[in-house]
């Protein structure tokens, strides 16, 4: 058997064929693939242009295997060939990226595991990415901002893959941190109407004695929304908030025990 494709590994495209003018323009007599556990060969067969019945050229060639790279399901793709009688017989050689068998939230205390599913590009049963996870990892985070939980921290661990099915367990460990919350609330600008009625209408609040008053930046951007709407119900239909001027900080009470905290 020779070689007669290219080799894609993580990116790099390497030539390691010296005989594939030996292949070219014969005909294709039998297509076969190995290596394949979860993507079955129909699959395969549509997205590639290399047919039974086909010449091969160096166009086809170097199509079926960008293609096939390209698609996220294999991290190796090298197409072999080998001499038959009245033309060749093309086999795919091809190693598949894990796919996802289950995927477990540890530590997801304050906000419920099925909202953070949801929102994942990660599936049960989809191809594992560098991108996938890193999109995932930071969703999860933002969520968690959401929330109010800006210490928040989430690592991915991937189990072995399973020799059998190339499935692989993704597990996202979540240290919440703590909340924060809301000490001060100020409002500039507003000559003819008390602050107090614009804090009444808005969903954050600041911390006291019956309320919890933790920050939430989903909460921010939609009081932002509430105030404005308010202030044009009472009549000031130019109002608006000057965006340079609209904003929050972090103010730590101890801040050299939160600096080794977020370096930690």
């Amino acid at each position: 058997m020779i070689l007669l494709g290219l080799l894609f590994y993580s990116g790099e495209l390497t030539q390691i064929f010296s005989k594939r003018n030996d292949f070219l323009g014969k005909v294709i007599k039998e297509v076969k693939f190995k290596g394949n556990k979860n993507t079955p060969d129909s699959d395969l067969e549509s997205m590639i242009e290399i047919k039974i019945g086909k010449t091969l050229t160096k166009k086809i060639l170097d199509r079926d295997l960008k293609n096939l790279f390209n698609s996220g399901f294999f991290y190796f793709v090298d197409i072999q060939a080998e001499e038959v009688s009245d033309g060749i017989r093309i086999i795919f050689d091809l190693k598949e990226r894990p796919r996802v068998k289950e995927i477990e939230f540890v530590g997801a205390d304050e906000v419920f595991p099925a909202d953070l599913r949801d929102k994942l590009p990660l599936k049960d049963n989809e191809v594992i990415t560098p991108q996938k996870i890193t999109k995932s990892r930071d969703l999860i985070l933002q969520k968690y901002r959401d929330e109010g939980f800006f210490l928040a921290y989430v690592k991915v661990e991937l189990g072995k893959p399973d020799a059998k099915t190339n499935l692989v367990r993704v597990r996202f460990v979540i240290d919440e941190g703590e909340e924060i919350p809301v000490s001060k609330i100020n409002v500039y600008g507003n000559e003819s109407i008390e602050t107090s009625e614009i804090l009444s209408v808005m969903e954050m609040k600041e911390e006291g004695v019956f309320e919890g008053g933790n920050f939430k930046e989903s909460s921010f951007e939609k009081d932002k929304d509430t105030i404005v709407a308010y202030l044009k119900s009472r009549g000031y239909l130019d109002a608006e908030l000057i965006r340079e001027g609209t904003n929050w900080e972090i103010h730590w009470e101890n801040p050299e025990k939160k600096i080794e905290e977020l370096s930690s």
